[in-house]
């Protein structure tokens, strides 16, 4: 049985409609994961159900789906169960993952001292009278993960008594022993509706399923391509001119072309509005980034030098330019201040991309916990570095509080910036990537660039 527009699969095993439903196992599988079974879903009786998973490396899962006798049932048909749940893991290969879910209508308590290697330290309530759970779980060295997860009880329980009001757990997901540690999680579903007085069960777990091969055409052999068609002869593509009429054949030419190429990408057309550096408020500037490197900030920079490296064409030391660390350290320092937004991670002390990821990846589990919708956009900054406008750069820094000497002392380092492919050509539109300044400088815009964006707007709650 298929729901239309669902993408699952349900597989039931139960009773005729006329009789009593209190009985019925199924499974639903989505329909990608149809095609890739061995064999259909097993249909024992109306209380159990197996299923065989591939999983990778030539490795198997079966899974059983268990409905056990209530409580009002007679002690025949609590007794068949459990016969009939003893008798079918001994079918299951052993070298087989097995995982055991079901409704067992079970209270096994907290004695995690009596069954040990069983019931796990986490459990809840005590144990009724339908018990032979336990003993059966014993036999077969299954355990209860539920009850080895430290939870709150209302992630823990899954049927709340009509009469007593107090919660118990009578669901439980059941793995052997040995594949306790492929097993994350097992917790209820606080608010999915399944039309049932039961919470549902999740139970997160390490378990890879085959991927899903390709039809394999029928190719000949190597030996026979190479007798049929030669060896093979090896290539390059042709190089065209700028507007695309030309072919080009002399190294000179090549040369020329890559040259070409990276100017017009170097330099990159940009503007910035009078209105949108108008619009941004200003700082107060701070005069003290004018004054001479102290030692101390000396001291600091020296220290934070990479040793060993060698100087390019003009023959000039890398230390040279890592004194820009010394502007970068200063700058960094004025941007602290609240000048950047809350938001904003990376090129920042104690702020890095990866708390940003652990927040993002924190507030997608909550919503799926929740069953939330969740609306994220992702913003991919094209040639970022390479599209700086600098004119705009050096207001935006006077906006932001930095003096006039301190800019043009930034300035001075990306004055007169050339690029060599061939012969030289200047660079007027980037931030030189590889300069300890060039982050901080590609935040500070990036960050007016977002106080325009948002002057007017409440985006909503920061997530730091």
């Amino acid at each position: 049985m298929g729901e239309v527009g669902a993408g699952y699969t349900f597989y039931w095993s139960g009773r005729p409609k006329a009789e009593r439903c209190d009985a019925g196992v199924a499974f639903a599988i989505r329909n990608d994961i149809v095609g890739r079974l061995p064999c259909l879903p097993q249909g024992i009786n109306d209380r159990l159900m197996s299923l065989r998973l591939p999983f990778r490396e030539d490795k198997f899962t079966t899974i059983i789906s268990a409905y056990a006798a209530p409580m009002t049932s007679s002690d025949v048909a609590k007794d068949q169960f459990y016969e009939d749940l003893h008798a079918l893991p001994a079918t299951v290969p052993k070298v087989d993952e097995l995982i055991v879910l079901g409704s067992f209508n079970a209270r096994v308590g907290t004695d995690h001292a009596t069954w040990q290697g069983v019931l796990g330290p986490q459990g809840l309530g005590s144990c009724n009278d339908n018990g032979l759970l336990l003993p059966t779980c014993a036999e077969h060295r299954f355990q209860l993960t539920n009850t080895f997860f430290r939870l709150l009880t209302r992630e823990k329980a899954t049927w709340i008594h009509p009469l007593s009001w107090r919660w118990q757990l009578l669901d439980y997901v059941l793995v052997r022993r040995r594949d306790l540690k492929d097993v994350l999680v097992t917790k209820s579903i606080r608010d999915a509706d399944g039309w049932t007085d039961h919470r549902l069960i999740l139970s997160q777990m390490r378990l890879r399923l085959n991927p899903r091969r390709r039809p394999q055409c029928k190719r000949p052999p190597g030996k026979a391509i190479k007798a049929i068609y030669g060896p093979c002869i090896k290539g390059t593509a042709p190089l065209l001119s700028s507007d695309g009429t030309t072919l080009l054949t002399e190294k000179s030419q090549f040369l020329k072309r890559w040259a070409e190429h990276f100017r017009s990408v170097l330099n990159c057309s940009s503007a910035i509005s009078d209105a949108a550096m108008d619009r941004l408020p200003q700082v107060v500037t701070n005069n003290d980034l004018d004054l001479p490197p102290s030692l101390p900030e000396t001291i600091r920079v020296v220290h934070q030098l990479s040793s060993g490296k060698a100087p390019g064409s003009d023959a000039i030391p890398l230390k040279v330019y890592k004194h820009a660390r010394n502007l970068s350290n200063r700058l960094n320092g004025q941007l602290e201040q609240g000048l950047l937004p809350e938001s904003q991670c990376g090129f920042r002390r104690h702020r890095g991309a990866t708390d940003m990821i652990f927040s993002a990846r924190q507030l997608q589990e909550k919503c799926q916990k929740m069953q939330t919708h969740l609306y994220a956009t992702f913003l991919d900054l094209t040639k970022a570095f390479d599209t700086v406008n600098r004119d705009g750069l050096w207001k935006f820094m006077q906006k932001f509080g930095c003096p006039e000497w301190f800019t043009h002392m930034v300035h001075q380092l990306r004055d007169g910036m050339m690029a060599h492919v061939t012969e030289a050509f200047a660079v007027t539109k980037e931030v030189k990537q590889g300069c300890v300044l060039s982050p901080t400088l590609l935040s500070l815009m990036f960050s007016a660039m977002l106080m325009d964006t948002y002057r007017d707007e409440h985006p909503g709650i920061h997530i730091t």
